[in-house]
């Protein structure tokens, strides 16, 4: 997408702005006068929830479950553990998540409560660190 911006008393200039890569909110500099435009949104579809592996699986072929819930929705995931870095729930879906891993031989992780906003666009993901604690 091409944005020519026109300010008076400035120099007139085009700015090329790559829709795979933009964030939802743009902000353009001129002459330090910032200028901002709301709701330039992208085709990408932006994850309510993001859970991020805190522990190194490396060769574990456990199957790990992970479950993000919001009321009567509910986002499930099985992958093998040394398969996770970050995995994304609940596209575009704002609202209030619960959130529980479980994995044999590892203690069950739980999170409530998180809460994900929308802007114009998309929602604004929550990224949540998890570390599972092996059972001893």
């Amino acid at each position: 997408m091409r944005l020519r911006v026109k300010r008076i008393g400035y120099k007139e200039m085009t700015v090329v702005v790559d829709l795979d890569t933009a964030r939802t909110e743009l902000e353009i500099v001129v002459a330090r006068h910032p200028i901002r435009l709301e709701g330039v949104c992208t085709p990408s579809t932006a994850w309510a929830v993001e859970l991020v592996a805190d522990t190194v699986f490396a060769q574990d072929t456990t199957r790990v479950t992970m479950r993000v819930r919001d009321g009567v929705f509910e986002d499930v995931r099985t992958i093998r553990l040394r398969d996770w870095s970050t995995v994304g729930f609940a596209g575009e879906r704002a609202g209030t998540y619960d959130i529980e891993v479980r994995a044999p031989g590892y203690r069950i992780w739980r999170r409530s409560g998180v809460r994900v906003t929308k802007n114009t666009c998309h929602v604004r993901t929550q990224t949540v660190h998890v570390r599972l604690i092996p059972m001893r």
